[in-house]
């Protein structure tokens, strides 16, 4: 119910901001799926929340949890906490177990906003995730920082990643990474994509 709320609060904000759309083909999918894209500002999780009709459980910071408003907000619409710079065990069982349940995580791989709008370098974790469980992963691209009048968000969401080309492989942290760094060029070339202005 909280999150279906929400949802409607997010797309009016989408709406307000009139936040540009490429790939909506590609919102619509079945079964498990992780939702992967850059990150760069603090409503860009509520720009998904509207956009994919199906529940999104984010993977945020803990120190956003210390907030007891923000708590229950969070922790009502399915979003966990992660520590940072560790191995957070707790965060990690709870993300496969959305997955397992054929549910849809999403997650900033970057690990914290980009200041600059250039892309850093994924964590390694997600694509730990998705070889584990098999889901889909779902590439979006928030094209660049945004306001709420003079510059509208623009998004891209891209098809689901072809991640058959790892199967077979032996899982190993030389896997990790080229899973990791597919991921990577996947986000970053949707980004770079020239953006071609209806007229």
């Amino acid at each position: 119910m909280m999150y279906r709320f929400l949802r409607l609060l997010a797309k009016a904000i989408v709406a307000l901001m009139r936040t540009r759309v490429r790939g909506r083909e590609n919102l619509s999918f079945e079964g498990s799926a992780i939702i992967i894209s850059n990150h760069l500002q603090l409503r860009d999780p509520p720009i998904l929340i509207a956009l994919f009709k199906r529940k999104i459980h984010f993977i945020a910071k803990v120190e956003l949890f210390r907030n007891p408003f923000l708590r229950f907000i969070l922790t009502s619409i399915g979003t966990f906490p992660v520590k940072r710079g560790m191995s957070d065990i707790k965060a990690v069982r709870r993300s496969l177990d959305v997955l397992r349940s054929g549910g849809v995580l999403g997650i900033f791989p970057e690990g914290k906003r980009s200041r600059t709008g250039e892309m850093q370098e994924f964590e390694p974790g997600v694509a730990m995730f998705a070889l584990k469980t098999g889901a889909k992963v779902i590439p979006v691209a928030i094209h660049e920082h945004y306001t709420y009048f003079r510059r509208p968000p623009r998004v891209t969401i891209g098809e689901p990643l072809d991640m058959s080309r790892f199967e077979g492989m032996k899982r190993s942290a030389q896997t990790n990474e080229l899973v990791t760094r597919y991921m990577y060029e996947s986000v970053l070339a949707l980004k770079n994509r020239p953006w071609e202005e209806k007229r």
